[in-house]
């Protein structure tokens, strides 16, 4: 069974079609990266998963389930974790106390001053461990990097304990120190949990060294190892041009 299916799914918005006649199928522990112009329906398809949109036509098959109909929350509870591509965390609190925010989901903020259970703590220090910020636990968040605040979010999508996780331009705004400890975090994380990653940063889809499917208009124009999709001359016309891969 896989993760993750996408079967003929379609998506119109008045005349205009985003994504057409889509098929995408995610296995268990894959790591894979959607690259594509502006425009080509990357985020369209996040949205159509994490049930921001639903499909006009077509299925969408999470661990063998239909997500159509479901809600956004009804999908969170099943294992679906998105992190968007602006940090959204809380400025004001500690690294630590925004990740048992995200631990403890709709609970209020104050809650996170009552006393911490064990279960909570461990949760917290093994995401800590995870995202490499146990130095900076008791950081207050706005006074991280960029890079660190972005390291941030993916732990608090963390405490959810996905079984699919969705980032939409984890490296958007790095430095190149900043992206390449990117790679290698996900790439830690997905010996664990399958991922698909939108990027426009071509270095950095290159590290990862993952399967790339590349969307053009709406439909996959090509999928394959990263060294097959380099010399594939359509990508290159529709998409790469001459800065390849």
């Amino acid at each position: 069974m896989k993760c993750l299916e996408i079967n003929k799914v379609t998506k119109r918005f008045g005349g205009l079609t985003a994504i057409k006649d889509l098929n995408l199928k995610i296995d268990e522990s894959e790591l894979r990266c959607i690259i594509g112009p502006n425009g080509a329906g990357k985020t369209t398809i996040f949205n159509l998963i994490c049930g921001n949109l639903e499909p006009d036509d077509g299925q969408i098959l999470f661990k063998g389930e239909s997500l159509n109909g479901m809600s956004v929350a009804e999908r969170s509870r099943l294992g679906i974790g998105r992190k968007f591509q602006s940090p959204a965390i809380f400025g004001c609190l500690t690294v630590r106390d925004n990740l048992e925010v995200a631990a403890l989901g709709k609970a209020s903020i104050r809650k996170i001053t009552s006393p911490r259970t064990g279960k909570l703590q461990y949760q917290v220090e093994e995401v800590l461990e995870k995202i490499e910020l146990k130095d900076k636990r008791d950081t207050v968040a706005q006074e991280l990097s960029h890079g660190e605040k972005q390291w941030l979010e993916i732990g608090m999508v963390l405490t959810s304990s996905p079984l699919l996780l969705l980032l939409d331009e984890p490296t958007a705004g790095m430095t190149p120190a900043e992206t390449y400890r990117t790679s290698k975090l996900i790439q830690r994380i997905c010996e664990e949990i399958p991922a698909i990653v939108i990027e426009h940063d071509l270095k950095f889809v290159r590290e990862i060294g993952t399967d790339i499917t590349v969307l053009h208009r709406g439909s996959i124009l090509a999928e394959g190892p990263i060294d097959e999709i380099a010399q594939d001359e359509t990508v290159r016309q529709a998409y790469l041009g001459k800065k390849g891969l």
